[in-house]
C-alpha cells in the first residue's frame, strides 16, 4: 500500500474499497486471522494462551483478554479509516490487485483458513514438544545459584609472582 499510495499515515488513505476492492477483501481476511476471528490462523493460539493463563493466574488471563480487545479495536478502527470513507484523489487512482499479487495471497489465505479450522492437524506435535518441556521445567522448582569465580588473567598472574 505504501507503494502504491506513497505514505504509510493513516491519514492520507481513505476510501480504498472502491478502487480496489481484492486490496480490500485480502487485507480484510489477514487483519481478521491477526485479530484472532475463530476459523482463521490465530484464534487457536489466542484461545490456549487465555486458556493456560487462567489456569496460571486469573489476573493474567483479564490482562491477556484486555489486549486481545484492544488489538481488534485499533485493527478495525484502522481498517476503517483505511478501506473505507470517503475516497480521496490520490486514493481514487490506486489499482487493484494484479495476478501475480494474487498468487502468493491466495495459498497464504488458504493456509490461514486451514491453521484456524484443522487446528488438530499439528497440534499433536506441538503437545509432545510442550509437555517435555513442562516436565523438565516442573521437576525442580528450587532455583540454585552457583557463584563461579571469575577467570584468572595470565598476565595478573605473572605480576602477583613477582
Amino acid at each position: 500500500m505504501e507503494e502504491r499510495r506513497g505514505s504509510t499515515e493513516i491519514a492520507d488513505f481513505g476510501g480504498i474499497s472502491t478502487p480496489a476492492p481484492g486490496l480490500a477483501i485480502a487485507f480484510m481476511i489477514a487483519m481478521l486471522a491477526s485479530i484472532g476471528l475463530p476459523t482463521l490462523c490465530n484464534f487457536i493460539g489466542e484461545y490456549l494462551v487465555l486458556q493456560g493463563a487462567a489456569i496460571t493466574k486469573f489476573s493474567w488471563a483479564v490482562w491477556a483478554a484486555l489486549g486481545v480487545i484492544l488489538s481488534a479495536v485499533y485493527m478495525l478502527w484502522m481498517y476503517q479509516r483505511t478501506f473505507w470513507g470517503k475516497t480521496t484523489e490520490k486514493t481514487a487512482a490506486l489499482s487493484d490487485l494484479n495476478l501475480r499479487e494474487w498468487a502468493p495471497l491466495l495459498p497464504l489465505i488458504a493456509l490461514m483458513v486451514w491453521l484456524g479450522t484443522y487446528t488438530q492437524s499439528f497440534m499433536p506435535p506441538i503437545t509432545a514438544a510442550t509437555s517435555r518441556l513442562l516436565d523438565q521445567t516442573s521437576m525442580n522448582n528450587e532455583y540454585r545459584v552457583q557463584v563461579i569465580p571469575p577467570p584468572t588473567i595470565p598476565v595478573m598472574e605473572a605480576r602477583n609472582a613477582r
